[in-house]
């Protein structure tokens, strides 16, 4: 896939994408619909708030994929620890390029887009990455009778540098 970089260094139309650095397959995650639930604290004050934490299943889930990565993650480490590296002034942040392939038994019962922020918050926190670098998202889905989530991600170079 081409992508191409403007002036302003970010991503268009013919930007190159390189050999994924990480791919993965995983189970399902929750829905977004069921990833948060309310939950009341006391603040100083000792009045009653209500905050958002991660429901039962999305931590479950979560946890499940933290243990298996390590197992199932195919990552070049060398890409990786660059990525990983303080930014230096002047120096362009690296974008990267996220596919999510989703597997499903029924593609027309499960929207698309609610499979992908647990999984994407979870694999870059595996990575030690922060998930704002991910500037091109391809999410798909397709029938199977083995209903599981296939993640690759890559380095965008601009203007293919």
């Amino acid at each position: 896939m081409q992508h191409a970089s403007n002036n302003t260094g970010l991503i268009t139309s013919s930007s190159i994408q390189l050999e994924p650095f990480f791919v993965a397959r995983l189970p399902l995650p929750p829905s977004t619909n069921h990833l948060y639930i309310e939950v009341p604290f006391y603040n100083v004050t000792h009045r009653a708030k209500r905050t958002r934490v991660l429901a039962p299943a999305a931590r479950n889930w979560k946890h499940e994929a933290l243990l298996r990565l390590p197992s199932v993650a195919i990552v070049n480490q060398a890409t990786l620890d660059r990525l990983r590296l303080p930014q230096r002034r002047g120096v362009p942040r690296p974008q990267l390029s996220m596919e999510v392939m989703l597997y499903l038994k029924d593609p027309w019962r499960r929207d698309l887009s609610n499979c992908l922020k647990l999984m994407e918050d979870t694999i870059f926190g595996y990575l030690g990455l922060d998930d704002v670098s991910v500037f091109d998202l391809h999410p798909r889905k397709a029938h199977s009778d083995d209903p599981h989530m296939q993640v690759s991600i890559r380095v965008l170079v601009p203007g293919g540098r």
